[in-house]
């Protein structure tokens, strides 16, 4: 997913160091060129990610950080973008089983002046993105998972002072088809706001459209279930790297900005991962997609079907 390995703050563009290897090459395959021509710009800073040379000790039980009750420890740095979210000139990010604090640190010293990070606790043993768990959908309205957050805790950090903070709506309904794999029905959460007041959210959640309409808001239903089986939905799958008039006071999950988000560059990489979806739920065969030849060739060959099909220049 593109949201995982791809951070635009201000005129700074970040490349997540992934914590799991067959993952390494997805943003070279799918976005490399985009990348390459990006850094000639005298405008932009381009951070490529950075790996460490000869054998990976992030899952070693004896490492620094190995006493951490997620499955990475903290022996190198490691983030997945999608477990940050932009509010103003705070990231609001979660540790995971995808992000140490050695990846906080790192993303940190990249970002550009005035920028900082909050990291929240949130009550999730499986943590790893936090875009189903929290949810701003336009100025000062922020949704979470009723499971994995409570109000008081929310309420509590300076960053969302002021904000209207609600339990999500809707309880999603649990489904087997298409297979949902390493996600859940709470990928309801995970809706692209492409402006203060739209949303893009899948055409199946009618009942969370409603709750939308009510507050105002216009859903734009789209079909996208099939797209869940390859851990994620519409934030996940886009990734807008131009942006028109952003508000530093609007919100932008995973620090993406999207207050006037260039819908080229949005439905270009979306229709890259809709085409490449197939080969990346083939890749899940290799123990889920995280270790393995078919795991490691199903990201590879998904990546490629996004940079033929969706992350064209032209698009962006």
């Amino acid at each position: 997913m593109a949201r995982d390995g791809l951070m635009v703050v201000g005129n700074h563009v970040i490349e997540a160091p992934y914590a799991w290897s067959c993952r390494r090459q997805e943003i070279e395959l799918a976005f490399g060129h985009i990348l390459a021509d990006l850094e000639k710009d005298s405008k932009v800073r381009v951070f490529r990610a950075q790996f460490p040379e000869g054998r990976d000790t992030i899952f070693d039980d004896d490492a620094e950080g190995s006493e951490s009750a997620f499955s990475i420890n903290n022996s190198r740095p490691a983030f997945d973008t999608a477990d940050f979210m932009r509010v103003g000139k705070t990231l609001v990010g979660q540790l995971s089983h995808v992000t140490n604090p050695a990846g906080v640190d790192y993303l940190r010293e990249r970002l550009p002046e005035g920028y900082n990070i909050q990291i929240v606790e949130v009550k999730d043993e499986t943590a790893m993105r936090i875009d189903a768990t929290l949810c701003a959908l336009r100025k000062q309205l922020l949704l979470y998972h009723p499971i994995k957050c409570t109000y008081q805790n929310l309420s509590s950090y300076d960053v969302f002072k002021g904000w209207e903070i609600l339990p999500f709506p809707v309880m999603p309904k649990h489904r087997t088809e298409p297979p949902l794999f390493m996600t859940s029905a709470w990928l309801i959460m995970n809706v692209l706001s492409v402006t203060d007041g739209k949303v893009i959210i899948e055409e199946n959640d009618t009942e969370f459209g409603e709750w939308l309409k009510a507050r105002g808001m216009e859903p734009i239903y789209c079909p996208f279930r099939h797209v869940h089986s390859i851990s994620g939905s519409f934030h996940c799958a886009t990734v807008d790297l131009i942006r028109d008039d952003d508000d530093d006071e609007f919100v932008s999950t995973s620090a993406i900005g999207m207050a006037t988000a260039t819908t080229t560059a949005i439905s270009a990489t979306t229709n890259g991962h809709t085409n490449g979806h197939a080969n990346l739920t083939n890749g899940f065969n290799g123990v889920n997609g995280t270790s393995g030849a078919n795991g490691a060739n199903g990201y590879s060959n998904g990546a490629n079907d996004v940079q033929l099909n969706g992350a064209d220049s032209n698009g962006i």
